[in-house]
This record gives C-alpha cells, structure tokens and sequence, in this order.
C-alpha cells in the first residue's frame, strides 16, 4: 500500500502549499461526492473548499442530514522538529479562527469545520482552538486531518482513495504536462502526414468527445432529456384520456397505454432528480441503476400491451381500430427509441449516453483511409485545447511490445516495482482532480503487426484493470476487416466488440466544409464538382490536393481524379528518387521505381488479387525500394490475410490506376488492345460474370477507360465493340460524357440499341441503378435518345418499374431538387430526368416533379421548350401531358 510522502509535493508545478490544498480536496472529494456538490473556487471566503450535502452523510460518528454544509481549511504548516508536527501557537491559531469567522459570514449554517496539516498538532493547543471555535458557533464539530489521519482512509476503503494516493505520491509522478508533451509530439507526426489538423468533426466523433469532457457529456444528456420531454409532451397531448376513450380497442388496452406513458414519464422526471445531485458518474450511474430496477415492471407492460395488440391484429371483422393501435405503438416506441437507441455510428439513446460514461473501453473501426486517425487527432486536439490531459499513441509504437501494458508503463517513464494497476491509478488521480476522464488513445491497433497477439491476449485483463478506475477511458481505433477483428477482438465481425462504432469519412453533412478547408490548404479552387461523394474519403482528398495544388478553376470529374492518381504515383517515384538518389543515379532510380510499379500492377491482374505477400513478393519486386514504398505511408499499407503480412495500395483507386497502367504498357495500338481482351481470361477479369470478375474490376475499368481514351484518343466502346463492354460503359457514365467526343459517342451508341431489347433492358437497369444510388442525374441528358426510340411496354418494364415505391421516389426527388439547386451542375440533365419520371403512375409525385421543373424555370421558358422538344417523341402520353402542363404553368406565372 502506497505512503503518504510530503516530500514528492515538491515534484510537482505548482507550490508545496497549493499541491498540499489540492491533495486534502481531493481526499475530500473522494469522501462526500456521492453525498454532496463541492465548492472550490479561488479565494474562497473562510476556507478552500466546501460541500453542501444532498444526502444524509454519516462522518465521526455523527449523522448530517441533507443541507449540512462541511468546510476544509488546508495548511501547510511544518513544526520547528520536523514535518509530523505542525504549529498551532496563538499565531496559527489566530489565523484559524479569522478563517472560521469568514466562513461563517459565507456559510452561517456550517455544520462540520476539517482543519488539514501534514502533522499533528499538540493536544492542548488543540483544544484551546476549539473552545475558541465554539465561541463562534458552539455547535460545530471541529476535526484534524493530518497525515496519520488520512493515510487511515486509505487502509479503511482502497478503492475510494487508491487513485488520489497514486496520483500524488507514487514512485513517477505523472502530470498533465507529461502526458500533453507525448500526445503532442503524435499530433504532429500524424497530421504531417494525414492532414488531421484538416479534420471536420461527425455528430459521432463529438458524441464520444462526451466520454472524456464531463461538460460536454452534461450538455448532450441534459438536451437528451429534453428531447425526450418534447417528445413525451407531444404524445401525451396528442393521445389524450378523451382520444383514447374514443377509440375502439379491447377491453384493458387504454388502460395499459395510460401505465405505459405513466411509466416512461416517471422514468424521464426521476432523470432529472438524478442529474441535480452528485457527479456526473455518481448520477449516470445511480440513474441506470434505478432504471434496471424497474426493467420487469416495463416488460410485464410490454408483455399485456403485445397480448392485446395480436387479439387486434387476428381480428376480421373490423371490431378494433387497428390503425389507432399500430401508430400508438409507433409513437411510444418512437419515445423508447429517445431512452435506449444505438447503432455503430450514433449514440443517441439517453441510457446509451449515460451508460458510455462508465465504459473503460470504446472501439472504433474503419476502412483504411475513411478517418481513423483523424478521429483519434481530432479528440486529442480538443482536449489540450480545453486543458483536458489526454494521451495519444500510435499504435504502430506497440509493434515490439511485449505487452499494451509494459509499454504504456515504458512511455511515461514508471520504474519496474510500479505496477500497471498502480500506473493507471495515478493516472485516474490525475482525472479525479482536474474534473474529466483521462483518455488513453491508441491510433490504429492493427498497425502493430507482428506484434498483434497481445491485444487479443491483454484486452481482457487492461479492461478489468480499467473498470476499478472511472476517471480514465481507453479509445482504440482499428481497421473493420474481418482478418483483425479476428485477430485483435477474437470475433467475426466488428459489430460484435462491445462499445464498438463505425466511422465511414466525411459524413455528407460536412462534406461541403471538408473539401473546403482541403482547397484552402493547397490553394485549390473548382469551378465544378461532378460528384462530390467520391471526397469522403479523407485520403482521396488529400491526393488529389496535393497533386493540383495551387490550380484554379478545376472541373473536378471522375477523368480528373483518376488523372490526379496518375500524377500522384509520378509525384512518388520522382520523391523517392530524390531521397535515395544522387545527381548521378536519379534517373536510374525512376526508371527502376517505375517499372516496380509495372511489375506490381502485372502482379495484381495475373493473380486475380489485390494484396500481396510482404515477404514472397512485394519485398522480392520492390527490392531495394520496398521499405521507401512503405516508409512513404499514403501509397502502400501492410495488412494481415490468415496471420501473414501482406502488402496493398491503400486505395483501391490506386491500386486500379497500376494494373490499368500495366495492361496498356502491353498495348502500343488499338489492335493490341483488341488482341489482348480476345483472351478470354482477360476480357472475363474486366467484363464477365460476377463470379469471373477481378477482385478490382471496377476501379480498374474506370482507370483503364481513361487511359484508352487519352492514348488512343476513342472511348473502349469505339475498339471494343461487345454488349458487356457497353453496359458496363454505362455504369461509370461520368468517364465519358466529361469528354465531349465520347459523350456523342456514347449517345451515337445508345440510340441504335432500340432493336436489341436484351442490351436495352441491361443498360436501362444500370442507369436506374445509378439514379437510386444519386450518381448518374449529372449526365442523364446521354439516354434521351434511347428513351424516345423505345416502346411504351418496355418503358414500363426497364425504365418506370424501378421507381415504384415511396422511399425510390423521394430520394430521386431529392437528388433532382439538389442537383437544381446547385449553380455549376449539369440543370438540364436534372430536368430530363425529372420529366421523364412524369411517366410514373404515382400522382402525388409527378404533379412533384412538375411544379419543381416551374419553379426552377419561372420565368425562362425558352428553356424547358428547347429541352422538352427533345423528349417530346417518348412514347408515353403522361410525359407528353406533363409537358404540356408544365409549358402552361411556366407560361402563366409569366401573365401570359
């Protein structure tokens, strides 16, 4: 058991008597949160430090009920005969009582005053002190804590006091200045390399900044609560003892409604009795306590309300009201959802929120390069900000380990004898003082292969550890794929690691934000972005930044991007070159690093795969170069396939520009790109069956097609002139219509499939597949002439069929309203699309669609009659009376 040593005060910042004070508040804090709110402010009148009790709290014997008020007075006082003894002469006593004289005018109804010192005092001048203090108020009990006194605390109860103890005096003192100066020396590295000081912040991200900011997490669960209470208000006014007697439901059912509403609302007022009193922890805890206490009354509810609800929905005769039932039961289920829902990228449910902040261990998953690293920066960042400690490590660091816990204990520098039980105490002393949990932050577990059997050996045994200390959190963020979660956590499936979430990168929301503060870093400005999505992936963007900084301008299309990879992997071969090479060998150095990019694209596509052996293959093609690919860390990254390390390109964009790269490398004419897909195996690998497909079809297609077009100077559609080629020209449409000459090429095309109903109906359906996924509005202009040589009857069928039900019909409704919205998008092909859907059946949403296309027209119909004579011969008599309409109404909101 760790001992009081005085001595190790003078270790820390601040002075002897400030660490002094903070050390008896803490004790003090340890002993009566449960029971009380403290008072510690700067120059508080009397004393440093009070807490008026909510509770009854029983100390010395005595029993103080709810509205008694404690007070400390902590000095620092050392005897002339050494530190256990400390003064109390008529000077030091004088002082004393000026003290209580001040706190009585602050506080009148003091009811316990608690004198600190390091030592004793003398008997005798201790009792002069309290006849002098009971001439103030005689019926305050007066108290000395002294070193021998406190260290009795930590004997009687060592988990209350173990972490205060720790914190101040155990073998290494560990401060907030420590664990900043290791945080911040990773932030530094990792946002040099991954822009994470570019980061936008997910409602996720600041949800979980609640596990470590108990201000932060106060708000979310007070606006938690009254969100509920809105929701609670609008019910139960809506569903009224007057409307739920007026409805036809058996015998009982209103009666359980009412117990329901009377329970959930029991639940929502005893949240707020819970959160007035205590700490955040004791009230989330006693609150989730309280409810788990009542969880069978709930169910025996639930239990009667779903017996009666089937006694309805078996009923064939109309007796009950059956509508009635099944939005009662969607409103309150809506209300529960307020208290408990949670999913893998939310955290919504109050309890949910409540419950996070007693986890010792949240994990967050995410495909390389969707925001791992930013998210666990961007945490670190807003806790030094707010003067927060925190600790952020890569996880890379633990690679040599032997375990998390020896090398945790390495970096802040404990000696051997120090256990990491007692590491993680001082560690949780340090949180219990300045207020918040301490969050440990290991960035990306998955990187510290070979190494990774000590996690899923240790992560039980830290969690343990962890669950005994509540002021500190360990955030560990790892990449989703199956082969590390297996690895690491020992299941199949991210979904199945408790208090695991999701990120996916930028969420659309702060999509808009997020390119923005990319293109301002490297100067970049667009004049167009045809499809905005493809950014949420934080790696992409920073590619494609640094590959066009400074341009202004751009039109930013599926052909840019690609173009921007291409001059990203020259970008890297000329960067490595530089490093490894002198003026004599640099080109040399290219000339090797390039055709080691070749011979790794050839290796992907021969073997039908994306990854390869670190060892066998990539360090065997890579050579000398191998380590500088790696080192590089944006182009490459290792990953683990059945406990072997394997090697990939980060991205698969990347990895679809190198092989596309290799094939045309073989192909010096168009008749050798003819003659190389007249191999079977080869042309099956890019257009065959799902089964036949590369494992990177579709980012090497769209490479590929990029590359025939700017090489040979004709789309692959003008060389390879097959029906899969076609349609699977179709479903990456953006490639080609940026190019003008392709896209009347791709139009040429399509308008002579109308005697080919097979090829018709593949390219309607993925052109329809491209319209619900919100990716093919821009260009739709390109169908217009296949859609007015066709019959109404395979309208219906390839066309019209796919949008018939409501959640297809407003989400392309929202696309189309978006798409219009937008200064620099493609507006006419918006309305093409949109007066094509005019042929649906659903009339709530054509007379939509109409009124959009009059309202983004009002005023100009010169316009829509020059894009409505194209569409015009459509075989379809509600497209043509949809024109027509919008024709009048456009004319008439012009007076005529």
């Amino acid at each position: 058991m760790i001992e009081i040593d005085w001595g190790k005060l003078d270790n820390r910042r601040e002075s002897v008597q400030l660490a002094f004070e903070s050390f008896c508040y803490s004790v003090a804090y340890a002993m009566t949160s449960e029971y009380g709110v403290m008072e510690y402010y700067y120059n508080t009148p009397g004393a440093e430090f009070y807490v008026e009790l909510k509770r009854p709290f029983t100390y010395c014997g005595n029993e103080y009920p709810a509205g008694s008020i404690m007070g400390w007075q902590a000095k620092y006082w050392v005897g002339s005969k050494g530190i256990e003894n400390s003064p109390l002469d008529s000077e030091h006593r004088t002082q004393l009582i000026d003290g209580f004289k001040k706190a009585l005018e602050y506080k009148r109804d003091i009811a316990v005053w608690i004198i600190c010192t390091p030592g004793m005092f003398v008997q005798k001048a201790w009792d002069t002190l309290v006849s002098d203090i009971h001439k103030e108020k005689d019926d305050v009990q007066l108290i000395h804590w002294n070193r021998q006194i406190i260290q009795g605390f930590l004997q009687c109860d060592i988990n209350r006091y173990n972490s205060v103890f720790q914190h101040f005096f155990s073998s290494t003192y560990i401060g907030p200045e420590k664990l900043c100066e290791i945080t911040q020396a990773s932030i530094n590295a990792l946002s040099k390399k991954y822009d994470s000081d570019l980061h936008t912040s997910s409602y996720l991200e600041n949800s979980l900044a609640s596990l470590v900011d108990m201000d932060q997490a106060k708000r979310l669960i007070v606006a938690q609560v009254q969100k509920i209470k809105k929701k609670y208000d609008e019910i139960s006014s809506h569903w009224n003892e007057e409307e739920l007697n007026s409805l036809k439901l058996p015998s009982g059912y209103v009666a359980l409604i009412q117990k329901m509403l009377h329970f959930l609302s029991d639940l929502i007022d005893k949240a707020d009795l819970f959160l007035e009193s205590g700490s955040l922890s004791t009230a989330c805890a006693g609150y989730l306590e309280y409810v788990r206490g009542r969880q069978h009354e709930r169910l025996q509810i639930v239990d009667s309300l779903n017996n009666l609800l089937q006694k309805i929905w078996d009923d064939t005769v109309g007796q009950y009201d059956s509508y009635a039932s099944d939005q009662l039961v969607e409103d309150i289920n809506e209300l529960q959802d307020l208290l408990r829902s949670h999913s893998s990228r939310t955290v919504d449910g109050l309890l949910n929120l409540m419950a996070l902040q007693s986890e010792p261990i949240i994990n967050v998953f995410a495909e390389a390069g969707h925001g791992k690293t930013h998210f666990a920066c961007s945490i670190a960042n807003k806790q030094i900000q707010k003067e927060i400690p925190v600790l952020l490590i890569p996880g890379s660091r633990f690679s040599s380990a032997s375990s998390p816990q020896s090398f945790l204990k390495e970096i802040l520098n404990c000696p051997s004898n120090m256990t990491f039980d007692d590491c993680i105490a001082a560690i949780d002393g340090l949180g219990f003082i300045v207020g918040h949990r301490i969050a440990i932050i290991i960035d990306g577990i998955n990187e510290c292969f070979p190494n990774s059997k000590i996690w899923k050996d240790e992560l039980p045994t830290i969690e343990t550890c962890l669950r005994k200390y509540p002021n500190v959190v360990l955030i560990l963020t790892c990449r989703e794929k199956e082969d590390y979660v297996q690895t690491y956590y020992g299941v199949n499936s991210f979904t199945e690691v408790k208090n695991s979430f999701n990120l996916n990168g930028f969420e659309d929301v702060n999509l808009d934000l997020a390119i923005q503060k990319y293109f301002t870093k490297y100067q970049v400005t667009a004049k167009c972005i045809v499809n905005k999505l493809v950014f949420r992936n934080p790696l992409l963007l920073k590619v494609f930044c640094e590959c066009n900084k400074g341009k202004k301008d751009l039109c930013i299309d599926s052909n840019s991007l690609i173009e921007s990879i291409g001059d990203y992997s020259n970008s890297l071969v000329d960067n490595i070159s530089m490093f490894i090479g002198c003026s004599g060998n640099v080109r040399k150095a290219k000339h090797e690093l390039s055709n080691v990019l070749l011979e790794i694209g050839c290796f992907l596509w021969e073997h039908n795969t994306r990854q390869l052996d670190y060892w066998d293959d990539f360090d065997k093609i890579a050579n000398k170069y191998s380590l500088n690919l790696v080192g590089e860390g944006i182009c490459f990254q290792t990953d683990m396939v059945g406990g072997k390390e394997k090697i990939q390109f980060t991205y698969d964009m990347l990895a679809g520009y190198h092989i596309a790269r290799y094939i045309v490398s073989k192909c010096s004419t168009e008749t050798d790109i003819q003659k190389f897909f007249d191999d079977k195996s080869n042309y099956n690998k890019l257009f065959g069956n799902s089964d036949e497909l590369h494992t990177l079809s579709e980012d090497i297609r769209k490479s590929l097609y990029f590359l025939i077009s700017k090489i040979y100077g004709k789309p692959i559609f003008g060389i390879i002139d097959t029906p899969e080629v076609l349609v699977r020209s179709v479903e990456i449409l953006d490639y080609f219509c940026a190019d003008e000459k392709c896209k009347q090429a791709l139009m040429s095309k399509l308008a002579g499939l109308s005697k080919d109903e097979g090829l018709e109906k593949n390219v309607l359906e993925a052109e329809c597949k491209r319209i619900k996924e919100g990716d093919a509005i821009q260009y739709f202009e390109v169908f217009i002439p296949l859609l007015t040589q066709i019959r109404q009857k395979d309208l219906n069928l390839y066309f019209y069929s796919h949008f018939v039900t409501y959640p297809e019909l407003e989400k392309t409704y929202l696309s189309i309203k978006n798409t219009l919205r937008h200064e620099s998008a493609n507006k006419e092909s918006a309305v093409f699309l949109a007066i094509c859907l005019c042929g649906i059946l659903d009339t709530e949403y054509r007379y939509k669609f109409m009124e959009m296309i009059v309202d983004s027209y009002n005023g100009d119909i010169r316009i829509i009659q020059s894009i409505t004579n194209n569409i015009l011969p459509i075989a379809d008599s509600l497209v043509t009376e949809s024109i027509y309409i919008i024709l009048t109404g456009i004319s008439l909101r012009r007076g005529g």
